[in-house]
């Protein structure tokens, strides 16, 4: 799964990446750096092609016939095998597919001596383009976009520390997922994108989401 990332990197960075592909990103992303980003948060994310723009949205996705909007707790992850069976992934995978742009993610290792947190992101410290999928939600006072992260079973490099991993994107990548008009053979060859990541042990703080700092990404 994916519970915690890290997004630090400046909006010179993100629009970098893309720029090689011919992809212009609209909107301003203006937020602060955070070391700790939780489910429930606002979380950044690229969405609504052929003109994409930084878009902001709940981390747990509420599919829009959700009578409660508490249902988002329960999916800040997809499992990408099962995305066109489940109701709530049906729709959202034909048209709500979006990017969240991080810098790395946490995961958990199970040790004798408890769970043990890594820091898990690019070799080249770029930024990470993970695969989503967001919906919005009207039957509150103001309309509710929100959005989840895609899962796939984790990589050689990241299988001893979890069974499973989001699905990260390159920019060309990115950028088929997100046009609605892609094939679908094309997309379910993008849910299985690899990546080139290194990982490290960081402290037990990131267990608190109200640890939010920099020391956070420090090895152990």
């Amino acid at each position: 799964m994916c519970g915690r990332f890290a997004f630090y990197s400046p909006a010179e960075a993100v629009l970098e990446y893309f720029a090689d592909e011919g992809l212009h990103i609209h909107g301003d992303l203006e937020v602060p750096p955070s070391y700790n980003v939780a489910p429930s948060q606002q979380i950044t994310a690229i969405a609504d092609f052929p003109e994409p723009r930084f878009t902001s949205f709940k981390w747990g996705l509420v599919p829009k016939w959700a009578k409660d909007p508490d249902i988002g707790n329960r999916m800040i992850n997809a499992r990408a095998e099962t995305l066109r069976e489940k109701p709530s992934f049906k729709a959202p995978l034909k048209y709500g597919r979006c990017v969240i742009p991080v810098d790395g993610y946490y995961e958990w290792q199970k040790t004798d001596d408890g769970k043990q947190p890594y820091f898990i992101a690019t070799r080249t410290r770029e930024p990470m383009l993970l695969a989503g999928l967001y919906d919005t939600w009207r039957k509150g006072d103001e309309p509710l976009r929100s959005a989840t992260i895609i899962t796939t079973a984790a990589s050689d490099q990241v299988s001893a520390i979890h069974h499973r991993m989001p699905v990260t994107l390159d920019p060309l990548s990115a950028r088929l997922w997100l046009d609605s008009r892609t094939a679908e053979d094309t997309v379910d060859r993008l849910l299985g994108t690899p990546c080139d990541v290194i990982s490290w042990p960081v402290s037990k703080r990131v267990n608190s989401p109200a640890n939010n700092d920099e020391q956070l990404l420090e090895a152990e």
